[in-house]
This record gives C-alpha cells, sequence and structure tokens, in this order.
C-alpha cells in the first residue's frame, strides 16, 4: 500500500508550510479506526506522530488542548504536540483535522510490571491542575446509548440489572482522565509509561480511568483473569499516592460500563461473554483490586 494513501493531497505540503518539516518519509501506518490513523513520519532525523481524523466528532474537539496541557504540566505522561508555525495545536487539512506530535518510542504493556507502570502514570495524571474541557464521553448520553443499543440482544433481560447499576455509579472524584488506557493507547520504555490518543481526554470522574482496564484488559476471550497484571495497575496507583475509591465495587461498575459499551464496536458475543464471566467472578475481581 502507498504510505500517503488516504492521506489529505495537501498534507505534505501543509508539514512543509506550516510545521517546518521538510524531505518526509512515512516510515509505518496505524489505522485506530474506520475514519482515524497514524503515520510515524522521519523529517531531517526527527520522528513525529501525524495522526489524521477524516470524520472528527465533536467529543474529540478539546483532546488535543488536553494532551497539550498535560505535556507541559506533568513531564512523560502524554506526547507533547507540535504547534504550527502560527501557534495552532490542530489543522484542517481537505475536511480532516490533523495533529503533529513528538513520536514515543517504547512497547505496548503486557507484563504486570508494565502494568504496575500504567497504574502509577494514572496517579500522576489525576493529579494535575484541572483544564476547564470536560471528558468527551457524557456518562448519561452513554447510558442511554447503551439500553437503546442492548434492548433487543438475546441477553437484554441479564443486561437490565447491569443497565441500572451503571446509572448509580458515582462520579466522583474529578480530574483530568485519558478515558481509555488501553494497551493500545500506552507505551512502556524504561523511563516509565507514557500515555497515547488523548482524543476524548478531559475533565471527567477518575473512576472511569481506574474501571477502563479491569475487564477490557485482564479478562481474557479465553475467559482467564490476570490477576497480577490487575494487582499491579492498583498497586501502581497507589505507589504514587494516588486514591482508589473507597468502595471498590465502583471501579468494578465503571468496568462493566467499559466493557458493555465496547460491545457496540466489535465481537459483541465474544465481549459478552466476558462481561458474564465478570459478573460470575465478581469478587476475585474485589481482590484484585485490593
Amino acid at each position: 500500500m502507498d504510505p500517503w494513501d488516504g492521506v489529505p493531497v495537501r498534507l505534505p505540503a501543509v508539514l512543509s508550510s506550516e510545521y517546518g518539516l521538510a524531505d518526509l518519509e512515512v516510515r509505518r501506518r496505524w489505522v485506530s479506526s474506520t475514519s482515524r490513523f497514524v503515520l510515524e513520519v522521519a523529517s531531517a532525523g526527527e520522528t513525529l506522530a501525524v495522526k489524521i481524523d477524516s470524520a472528527p466528532e465533536p467529543a474529540t474537539l478539546w483532546g488535543v488542548d488536553t494532551q497539550e496541557w498535560v505535556s507541559q504540566h506533568r513531564s512523560g505522561v502524554a506526547p507533547g504536540v507540535r504547534r504550527t508555525r502560527s501557534g495552532l495545536l490542530s489543522m484542517e487539512v481537505d475536511g480532516s483535522r490533523v495533529v503533529v506530535s513528538e513520536w514515543v518510542r517504547g512497547g505496548s504493556p503486557g507484563s504486570a510490571h508494565d502494568w504496575w507502570q500504567v497504574g502509577r502514570v494514572l496517579a500522576r495524571l489525576h493529579r494535575i491542575e484541572p483544564i476547564e474541557h470536560p471528558f468527551g464521553v457524557p456518562y448519561g448520553a452513554a447510558i442511554e446509548e447503551i439500553r437503546r443499543d442492548l434492548a433487543q440482544d438475546a441477553w437484554a433481560c441479564v443486561a437490565r440489572p447491569l443497565i441500572e447499576r451503571l446509572a448509580d455509579l458515582r462520579l466522583t472524584p474529578v480530574a483530568i482522565i485519558h478515558g481509555e488506557p488501553a494497551a493500545t493507547n500506552v507505551k512502556i520504555a524504561s523511563s516509565g509509561a507514557t500515555l497515547l490518543d488523548w482524543d476524548q481526554s478531559g475533565i471527567g470522574a477518575v473512576v472511569l480511568d481506574l474501571g477502563f482496564p479491569l475487564i477490557r484488559e485482564f479478562v481474557t476471550h479465553d475467559l482467564e483473569f490476570r490477576v497480577a497484571e490487575a494487582v499491579a495497575f492498583y498497586s501502581g496507583y497507589r505507589s504514587e499516592a494516588g486514591r482508589l475509591p473507597s468502595a471498590p465495587e465502583d471501579i468494578i461498575t465503571a468496568a462493566f460500563f467499559w466493557a458493555i459499551r465496547f460491545m457496540a464496536f466489535h465481537d459483541r458475543a465474544g465481549r459478552w461473554r466476558c462481561v458474564e464471566y465478570a459478573v460470575a467472578h465478581e469478587n476475585q475481581l474485589r481482590r484484585a483490586i485490593g
């Protein structure tokens, strides 16, 4: 595939004129959704990440502002954003939104120690002075979306009590949250973890970050619970003075929220099996949180 396939026609010229990048070389390309992909671009010995979103959603409008705020206030938590010569954090090019960031080297988290580092970086994030932009997933609207999405499923009756539980989740305290600390959105290096993909980040309930990986990352499609990784994640959070909610059930409820919400995007039946497993093994999940 041509590395420039699907790239806005004017993008190379814009990267040259607005960002001062010359002799561009696309080294790799990652597709994160049907409308969004990232290019690893080299220019004069510098490596940068160029994110291109052909159908930007309102929910992602302020993510780059949050990313820039975080990168300026806490080293290593987020990649720095490359501004244009006129000081813009993003640009519209042929109808697509383009964001250029520093390239972060490292691998995705796999081991328990890696997930300990992820817990640590989230605690560091949650202590940063808040920014005014809200988290891009309005929780109440998302619950109603889940209700509609599951209404016709074979497991709708089983899911109903879970949905009611989601609606009762306590959404305090709040801080700057990433919103999707998945393995694909983290780089692990010797210096620690760095969070990528800040599209929906903003002020939101801390419990949403803490619950995200509990089922989505630590319950496998083979229906095994990665206990060591889960314990390490929450231990890492505590090690950086991160305060977990007094009720572990809140974290588990947030985990159900993300696990059920992501059913709409891929492997619906497989992801529902993970939810059922988590329901049956909730005591084990609670012990891992500590």
